[in-house]
């Protein structure tokens, strides 16, 4: 039996679902949020060393958009990027903190999801 006309358009239908599933899927699988984020407080310095491993990553299509940088809870820095240049990298942002506070950054991905590392300042 030949398709007619009307079979087209359920046809069409179905490609175009397939497609849109399948670019939805491929965004899901290819993008990632950071797989670890690891911080460091020198009291001495008064400076937070932040330290994020996000791989793979695409310099400028796939990168670490932002590092927020909170003390108890309180946003005090946001450092925003535009690209990245190796999977794991270490930034140091100047940060005043007491014995007892708590530090506690968040890295971002520009296409999907973002991961959290905490601290707290030794006496």
């Amino acid at each position: 039996m030949a398709a007619g006309k009307g079979e087209k358009i359920p046809l069409l239908a179905a490609a175009s679902a397939g497609l849109i599933c399948w670019l939805s899927l491929g965004v899901s699988v290819c993008a990632h949020e950071p797989q670890e984020v690891t911080l460091k407080y020198d009291r001495s310095a008064g400076s937070l060393s932040v330290t994020v491993t996000h791989t793979p990553y695409r310099a400028s299509s796939h990168f670490i958009r932002e590092i927020e940088v909170k003390k108890n809870g309180r946003v005090v820095g946001k450092h925003p990027y535009t690209e990245q240049t190796e999977g794991t990298f270490t930034r140091a942002y100047p940060v005043s903190a007491s014995s007892g506070d708590v530090l506690e950054a968040v890295a971002t991905c520009n296409r999907y999801g973002s991961r959290s590392g905490k601290t707290v300042v030794n006496r």
